[in-house]
C-alpha cells in the first residue's frame, strides 16, 4: 500500500518548477438525513453504505473504488492518506460511519462522512484545473444517478457549511513559490488574493501552515457564479502568480545572487550529511534544492526525486519504508540517513 510513487507530482519540464498540482473538491450531500456532525452512527454507516454501492458501478472493475471504513485503518495507513492529499486532516480523526473511497490510481478519493456526506476530490500533476474538473464531474454525475442530492433550485447544492452552499466546489492549486517567499512576497500575495475571493494557504490546507515554500491557492466563493466562472477567475490568478514568482526569482538572482546561492549551498551540506532531521527541516532544505535545480545549480540532482523525497521523508512515510513505528529521535536519525544515501546516489550517479 502506497509504495508507489505519489502520482500528482509533476514530471520534469519548465511546467513543473512552480505549478504542482490541481484539485477540485465537490461538497454533496444526501436528501432527507442530517449533516454528518448531527447524524447518528447508525446514519453515518447508512450514508457510507450508500455512497459505496453507488461508487461500486461508477468505474471499471480494475479501478474500482476501494471503501475504507475509518476505524478500518491504522494510524499509519490514516497518516499516508494525509500526507498524499487523499483525505483532510478532520477525516482523520473521524470514527465509526467515515470513510473514503479510493480509486487505485489515486486520482480520485471520496471523503465520506467528514464535514458533508460526501467530498468528491480529483487531482491531478500541474496546472491542469479542466481535466480536473472533468474528472471529479464525472464521478459526481454518476454518483448522482444513484443517490438523491441536497439541491435547491435558488441556491444550488446545500452543504454543511453555508461558505459551500452553491457549487459546492473547491479548486486548488498547489504551488510552489520560493521567490515570493524568500523576498517578503506571501503577505501581500495573500491580502491580493483575498480581494479576489481566493485565499492562499499551506501545503496542507486549511489551518496548516506553509512548509517547504509550498502553497495553495483556491476559491472562496461558491454561490453566484458557475464552476465555469469559478476555474476561469482560477486559472487567470495562478497564471500572474507564476509570473510574479518568475520576476521575484529573477530578482534574487540579480540582486542578492551570494546570499541566495549560499542559503542554498548550506542546505545542501545540511541535507548530504546530517545525522538528526525533522521532517520540517527536511523540506525545507529540499525546498530551497528544487529552487537550485531551478535555477540550474545542480548538474547531478534532478527536481523529479528530489520532489519524491519530499513525500518520503514525512513521517507516515517514513515508518512505511522502515516497517516499523518509530519514535521522534529514530525517526530523525532514519530521515537524516534516507536523505543522505538519496542525495550520495544522485551525486555519484
Amino acid at each position: 500500500m502506497f509504495s508507489r510513487p505519489v502520482p500528482w507530482l509533476p514530471a520534469e519540464g519548465d511546467a513543473a518548477l512552480i505549478t504542482v498540482s490541481s484539485r477540485i473538491r465537490l461538497a454533496r450531500n444526501l436528501v432527507d438525513l442530517p449533516f454528518p456532525g448531527r447524524a447518528t452512527v447508525e446514519q453515518r454507516r447508512r450514508i457510507l453504505a450508500q455512497a459505496s454501492a453507488a461508487a461500486a458501478g461508477i468505474v471499471a472493475a480494475a479501478s474500482r473504488l476501494i471503501v475504507s471504513e475509518m476505524p478500518d485503518l491504522t494510524d499509519l495507513e490514516r497518516q499516508l492518506l494525509l500526507e498524499r492529499r487523499l483525505i483532510s486532516r478532520d477525516l482523520c480523526r473521524m470514527g465509526a460511519g467515515s470513510g473514503v473511497l479510493l480509486a487505485p490510481d489515486e486520482h480520485i478519493s471520496v471523503m465520506v462522512n467528514e464535514e458533508d456526506h460526501l467530498r468528491i476530490q480529483a487531482l491531478l500533476p500541474g496546472l491542469h484545473l479542466r481535466a480536473v474538473h472533468r474528472l471529479a464531474d464525472d464521478v459526481d454525475t454518476k454518483l448522482s444517478r444513484c443517490l438523491p442530492y441536497a439541491f435547491n433550485e435558488r441556491l444550488g447544492f446545500l452543504t454543511a457549511c453555508p461558505s459551500n452552499v452553491g457549487t459546492g466546489m473547491r479548486a486548488s492549486v498547489m504551488l510552489h513559490l520560493p521567490g515570493l517567499a524568500l523576498t517578503g512576497q506571501i503577505e501581500p500575495l495573500m491580502r491580493g488574493a483575498q480581494e479576489l475571493s481566493f485565499t492562499v494557504r499551506g501545503m496542507f490546507g486549511e489551518g496548516t501552515e506553509a512548509v517547504a515554500n509550498f502553497f495553495q491557492v483556491s476559491n472562496q466563493a461558491t454561490l453566484g457564479e458557475s464552476e465555469d466562472q469559478t476555474l476561469g477567475r482560477l486559472d487567470a490568478i495562478i497564471c500572474r502568480i507564476v509570473d510574479a514568482e518568475r520576476v521575484f526569482r529573477q530578482r534574487l538572482v540579480r540582486e542578492r545572487r551570494e546570499h541566495l546561492y549560499d542559503q542554498i549551498g548550506k542546505a545542501y551540506g545540511s541535507l548530504r550529511y546530517a545525522h538528526l532531521l525533522t521532517s520540517k527541516d527536511a523540506m525545507n532544505q529540499l525546498s530551497l534544492l528544487l529552487l537550485g535545480c531551478d535555477l540550474g545549480l545542480f548538474h547531478n540532482l534532478r527536481r523529479g526525486p528530489l520532489q519524491e523525497l519530499m513525500i518520503r521523508v514525512q513521517p507516515g512515510h517514513l515508518q512505511k519504508l522502515a516497517g516499523k513505528t518509530l519514535e521522534e529521535v529514530p525517526r530523525d536519525v532514519f530521515r537524516a540517513r534516507l536523505v543522505r544515501e538519496k542525495l550520495g546516489n544522485m551525486a555519484d550517479a
